[in-house]
């Protein structure tokens, strides 16, 4: 929690492989990977983009950028 007695907030950016630029929003320290990637797939979906991945969160994972471009994934 910050000095103020409020959560870390923080600006994520996840790209989507075949589409159209990352999606941008800001997520708070407390939220879960599921439901950040959660918010993503309503935000996906509710920008029209394509190609559809549909809205349950489970067959997708999130990476860091740094360990993408590091070759650090298994």
């Amino acid at each position: 929690q910050s000095q103020h007695g409020g959560s870390h907030k923080f600006l994520v950016s996840i790209s989507v492989v075949d589409s159209a630029g990352p999606l941008r929003f800001v997520v708070d320290s407390s939220d879960t990977v599921e439901s950040v990637i959660r918010h993503a797939l309503q935000e996906y979906e509710h920008e029209g983009r394509i190609p559809p991945l549909g809205t349950d969160p489970r067959p997708f994972e999130l990476y860091s950028a740094h360990d993408i471009s590091e070759g650090n994934l298994s």
